[in-house]
């Protein structure tokens, strides 16, 4: 039962890394240029696919900030300049909620609601000691 509670974890990273690949054959078939956010989202998803790999909890955290960085625009996965974005006006202020490629929306909503339990107690000690231990891929409780 807990390798399949594990395997789920590899289910938003398997569906933005697919959506990717595709990008990326995209942009070579397209004979478009590839731009540095789309390197550097390709390059920074390898080393998320490599850290799941060796550590669980690791990879998934990588993998959060992968998404938070795609979530405002800093990285894509994607040469063209495709983005959907959404905001409110507070005070004749644009606030932006999301503004980036829209394959990353669903890919975050996946991995937060997945993966959300590795990020409980992120800010505590306990964690932060448990997270340096090969093994300890549990839960932690905080009493």
């Amino acid at each position: 039962m807990k390798q399949l509670k594990e395997k789920k974890d590899f289910i938003p990273l398997i569906v933005v890394t697919v959506a990717a690949l595709y990008f990326v054959f995209d942009t070579i078939s397209n004979n478009n240029a590839f731009i540095y956010r789309q390197i550097t989202g390709l390059v920074w998803l390898t080393l998320c696919a490599i850290l799941f790999a060796i550590y669980l909890r690791a990879g998934i955290l990588a993998f959060g900030l992968f998404l938070i960085a795609g979530w405002f625009g800093a990285i894509t996965i994607s040469s063209d300049d495709l983005k959907f974005s959404f905001s409110f006006n507070l005070f004749d202020l644009n606030v932006p909620l999301f503004n980036g490629h829209p394959v990353l929306l669903p890919g975050a909503i996946l991995h937060f609601s997945i993966s959300g339990k590795h990020y409980f107690g992120i800010g505590t000690k306990k964690y932060r000691k448990n997270f340096v231990k090969p093994g300890t891929q549990e839960n932690i409780q905080i009493k």
